[in-house]
Formats: C-alpha cells, sequence, structure tokens
C-alpha cells in the first residue's frame, strides 16, 4: 500500500493512505473531470455546469471505496450519453488513478479548516481551562499557564499534552466541586490550537504528518482492543469522522478510559492514522460472496458474464477485483459495454454501496 504523509492544513489536498490525494488531484485534471466539474467552486477557468456537482460535495452517504464505487458506477449512464454527444472519450483511469482520485475525493470531504485563534480564545474561556491555565488562575497555583506550555505545532501535540495531564485534570475537577468534564468539538480543538500558538508567539501551522496506519495497529491492538469489539468496533462506532473528531473524541472519553492508553506523542500520532484509516477502507473481506452472487444474476451480469458451454459466472476480467477495478472496467470499458446492454434491451445495473461490495467479493471467488 502506498503511504502519502504529509496533511497540508492549508489547502484541500489531504494525505490518506488507501492511495495518494496529491496524485488524485492531477488525476482529476488529467482524465477532463474539471472540464464539467469544479472543486470548491474552482475549475479550468469556468463556472460550475449544471447538473454537473461541485466535487467537494457530499457524493455520497459514507465515504468508503465501495460507496464511491457506488456513485461512479451508477453514474456511468448519465456520462456515457452527455460525453457520447459531445464526441468526448469516456476517461481512461487505470486501477491506481481511481484508488488516488477516491482519496482525494475523500479528503475534500473530510479536511478540517485552519483553527482560529480568536475562537479559540472564547473556547478557552468557555470551557473553563483559563481557571487553572489563564494568567490570573486560582483553582490550581501548580497548573502551568498556556504560555508556558510546551511548544504546540499542531493539534495533535496539543492532543497529546492534555492527553498526559487527563488523569490529574479530572481528579483536579472532582477536588473543586465535582465540575462537569468539558467535552471539546474537532472545531475547540483546531482553535484551541491556534490560540496556544498565538499565546507562545508561534506562527499558523501549515502542515503536520501521520505515519502510515499500520505502524499504529499493534498499539491499537495492545491498549484499545479489549473494548473496541463488536458494537464498539470502530469502523461501527466511527461515521465519517474527521482526524480531529476522533482526536477530540478519544479527549471526550479520557475519564471512562484507563490512563495510558497512550505513552508517547509518536504513538498518539500512530492510534491517530490506524482509527482514522479503519474508518474509510473498513476491514478487508467484509463482502458476502453469497450475495454477491445474487446479485450477479439479479442485475443481469450473467447474460453476458458466462461460460459459453456450462452457463456458469465468468469473470469480466483476470485478477483480483477491488472497488477501485469496478470502476476502472465500468468507465475504462464502459462505453463498449454499455453499446452493447443497449443493442440487447439490457440496462445499466444500479448498485448500491453494499452490493458493490458483495458483487467484488462474489467477482473474487470466480478467478
Amino acid at each position: 500500500m502506498r503511504t502519502s504523509l504529509s496533511i497540508l492544513l492549508l489547502t484541500s489536498i489531504t494525505g490518506l493512505w488507501a492511495g495518494d490525494a496529491r496524485r488524485g488531484a492531477l488525476v482529476m485534471d488529467d482524465q477532463g473531470c474539471l472540464a464539467c466539474h469544479t472543486v470548491r467552486g474552482q475549475g479550468l477557468g469556468h463556472e460550475a455546469l449544471r447538473p454537473a456537482p461541485d466535487l467537494s460535495g457530499r457524493l455520497a452517504a459514507k465515504y468508503t471505496p465501495a460507496s464511491l464505487a457506488s456513485v461512479l458506477w451508477n453514474h456511468e449512464p448519465a456520462m456515457f450519453a452527455m460525453l457520447g454527444a459531445r464526441g468526448a472519450d469516456m476517461p481512461a483511469a487505470s486501477e491506481t488513478d481511481w484508488e488516488d482520485l477516491f482519496t482525494y475525493l475523500y479528503s475534500l470531504q473530510f479536511a478540517d479548516v485552519p483553527g482560529e485563534a480568536a475562537r479559540g480564545a472564547r473556547a478557552f474561556e468557555s470551557k473553563r481551562c483559563s481557571s487553572c491555565h489563564g494568567p490570573a488562575a486560582t483553582a490550581d497555583r501548580k497548573a502551568t499557564p498556556v504560555k508556558e506550555w510546551d511548544s504546540v505545532y499542531d493539534p495533535v501535540e496539543l492532543l497529546y499534552q492534555m492527553w498526559t495531564h487527563a488523569a490529574t485534570m479530572y481528579m483536579q475537577k472532582e477536588r473543586v466541586g465535582g465540575v462537569a468534564w468539558e467535552k471539546l468539538s474537532a472545531r475547540d480543538l483546531m482553535d484551541l490550537t491556534a490560540y496556544a500558538q498565538s499565546q507562545q508567539r508561534l506562527g499558523p501551522v501549515s502542515n503536520f504528518s501521520l505515519p502510515a496506519p499500520a505502524e499504529g495497529r499493534a498499539a491499537f491492538e495492545a491498549r484499545c482492543s479489549r473494548c473496541h469489539q463488536g458494537k464498539l468496533a470502530l469502523e461501527t462506532l466511527l461515521k465519517n469522522a474527521t482526524w480531529m473528531e476522533i482526536g477530540a473524541g478519544l479527549w471526550n472519553h479520557a475519564p471512562n478510559m484507563p490512563s495510558g492508553a497512550a505513552t508517547s506523542q509518536d504513538e498518539m500520532r500512530k492510534l491517530l492514522a490506524y482509527v482514522w484509516d479503519v474508518q474509510y477502507s473498513g476491514q478487508p473481506g467484509r463482502g458476502n460472496s453469497v450475495a454477491g452472487d445474487r446479485t450477479f444474476r439479479d442485475k443481469r451480469c450473467i447474460t453476458c458474464h458466462k461460460d459459453a458451454v456450462t452457463g456458469a459466472p465468468r469473470s469480466p476480467r483476470p485478477g483480483a477485483f477491488t472497488a477501485y477495478s469496478m470502476v476502472s472496467l465500468s468507465w475504462g470499458r464502459g462505453r463498449r459495454m454499455h453499446s452493447q446492454m443497449q443493442a440487447q434491451g439490457v440496462n445499466w445495473p444500479e448498485l448500491s454501496a453494499e452490493e458493490m461490495q458483495n458483487l467484488v467479493a462474489f467477482l473474487n471467488t470466480l478467478r
């Protein structure tokens, strides 16, 4: 699996791990997507065309490879008709290209905006951080003022610093009258980071990095997996969460967690990387091949893709299938497939995200 380590907060391109978001942006341009679509209102010197949507909007109910593949697969007939009317070719992106493009689309949806110091100052007061860490703190004279904190260069550093003191802070709140644990949103965490930077006379953060998710798996299994199973599994709990929503959730959950769930800032980064990747990629092999077999027959794929002698289902191509290869197949060879289907009176089958996932699992049994 290829890895893109840097995540740029001041742009919309966020490096994830299922592909390379930066390359995905180039693929979108190279394949002519921006001839009709825009990204956050920007295109190739044109206004947004209708009905082509802006690609930074929500394209799927849940951003996973299967859900995005479903959207693009179902969009093929409209693209086929529109490009045919213009005499243009369908995109000829490879499976790897689609993998990168999916990562770019995902990053557009979930990139966090840069924090604002003024908002952070208000959160610092409203969340009662200032009662201990402000210049006029009285609740605990031992608490370190925000200006004297270790330099905060990005939100992961701030989250780690807060996390290492979570147990002490929780006990202190109990001593001063059972003050409720102050919960944070992702925006709060970003803004508090900007505020801490302003107090420390640091420039605003422009980038940060997370390691490859595989590096966080061991730490997660050692420290978190005992509880996060079944209904509490991350792929069930997380619903299109950004990396900072996951970080804020970690802080909000701190009073209910054993101390020392992360022992270093490096480990904190690895855990965030792994947890974020899990909700995007999901667990491998979750498709149901039996249900995929039914989809293959119900959607009339078997009309063309069957053995001439036995009538048994036949794979449309050699090699393993993924959500990316399904889009590459439908769009790359889609014009010929669509023409043949129209000649036989067969409608292009629409596939839900679940059907897409099951169909991939079934097709991989035919290899």
